[in-house]
C-alpha cells in the first residue's frame, strides 16, 4: 500500500498549538519527535495519497501563521510531504518504546519485551497504535491518565467516551476498575480498541466496546466518564453528563486547548458540573468536574 507522511517542524513551544490545528483537519493519529538540542518538534501526520496532504498543507500554513495573532510564535517552521519508506513500519516500532506515564502507569509497545520490576506497583498497558492513533504519551492523554489515577479508588463502572485506541480503558481497569464500557463513532477505532483489549489480559472481563456517538445510547450511569476529545466534541458531551453519571460521580474531561478553556468551563458551569481540579501540560488542560449537590 502506497502511503504518504507530512512531517511539521517547529519551535517546541508552538508544538501543542500546531497539534490542535492537525487534529481539527481530522489527522487522528500525531507521531512526536523532540529534539531537545535545538527545542525543535517535528509533529508527523499520514495519508493514503499525496493530493491528500498538499490540499490540506495549503489550509494549515496560514493558519500556523496566524498563531502569531495569539501570542505564539510557530516560526521557522517547515512543512515537508514525502513517500513513505517501504520500512517506515519496521522505523516506527524502532522509534516507539516504553514510557512511564504517571507514578503507576507505563505504556508500552505490544513488541516490546518490557516488564515491570518484581514487585513493583507498576502497571504496564500494552499498545498497537497502528498507523491511525497516537502512541499515548500525547499531552492530552497523559492528562487523562494522571486524572484518572488521581480519581479511581476500585469496583467502578467507567465510560471511555471516543475510546480511540482503548488506552484509558485499559488504564482504567489496570487501576481497579470494574466494568468498562467504551464507545467510539468511529469503526476504525473500535476495532484498535478491541485489539488492544485483547493484548491486554487485564482486560478479559466485564467490558463492551461499542460503536456510538457519545452517550445517545447508553442506558446506564458510570462512576466515572472520561473523555479525551477535542473541546468542540466535549461541548456536545457536556450536556449529556448529568443523565449518565452517578451522584457522586466524576466526569474527566481532556483535550482542551487553552483558547477553549473560558467555554468549556461555561459549559460546565450551565450544566451544574462543578470543576474540582485542573491539571495542565503546557497549554493542555484537563478537568476532573462532579455534580453540583442541591
Amino acid at each position: 500500500m502506497d502511503l504518504y507522511q507530512m512531517t511539521i517542524k517547529m519551535p517546541a513551544l508552538a508544538a501543542p498549538a500546531v497539534e490542535n490545528l492537525l487534529m481539527e483537519a481530522d489527522f487522528d493519529g500525531l507521531q512526536w519527535q523532540d529534539d531537545y538540542a535545538t527545542k525543535q518538534v517535528a509533529v508527523t501526520v499520514y495519508a493514503k495519497t499525496k493530493q491528500t496532504l498538499q490540499t490540506k498543507s495549503t489550509i494549515l500554513q496560514p493558519q500556523i501563521d496566524r498563531l502569531l495573532e495569539f501570542g505564539i510564535n510557530p516560526h521557522p517552521f517547515k512543512i515537508e510531504i514525502k513517500p513513505v519508506n517501504g520500512k517506515w513500519k519496521t522505523n516506527w516500532e524502532a522509534s516507539y518504546q516504553a514510557e512511564r506515564i504517571t507514578r503507576f502507569l507505563t505504556i508500552a509497545p505490544t513488541w516490546s519485551d518490557y516488564e515491570p520490576m518484581p514487585n513493583s506497583d507498576e502497571r504496564v498497558i500494552r499498545l498497537d497504535p497502528g498507523m491511525s492513533f497516537g502512541t499515548g504519551t500525547h499531552p492530552t492523554t497523559k492528562l487523562a491518565l494522571q486524572a484518572l489515577e488521581t480519581v479511581l479508588r476500585g469496583q467502578e463502572t467507567v465510560f471511555d467516551v471516543g475510546c480511540g485506541s482503548g488506552v484509558l480503558s485499559i488504564a482504567a481497569r489496570s487501576l481497579g476498575a470494574l466494568q468498562i464500557v467504551a464507545g467510539d463513532n468511529d469503526p476504525i477505532a473500535v476495532a484498535a480498541t478491541q485489539r488492544n483489549f485483547a493484548n491486554n489480559p487485564v482486560m478479559k472481563l466485564n467490558h463492551q466496546v461499542k460503536q456510538q456517538s457519545l452517550l445517545t445510547e447508553q442506558d446506564q450511569l458510570a462512576d466515572v466518564i472520561v473523555a479525551n476529545m477535542l473541546a468542540e466534541v466535549l461541548l456536545l458531551l457536556i450536556p449529556q453528563v448529568n443523565d449518565h453519571l452517578t451522584a457522586t460521580g466524576k466526569f474527566i474531561l481532556a483535550g482542551i486547548y487553552v483558547d477553549q478553556l473560558a467555554k468549556v468551563t461555561t459549559a460546565l458551569n450551565q450544566q451544574h458540573l462543578k470543576i474540582e481540579q485542573t491539571l495542565t501540560r503546557g497549554k493542555w488542560y484537563a478537568l476532573i468536574a462532579s455534580k453540583e449537590q442541591r
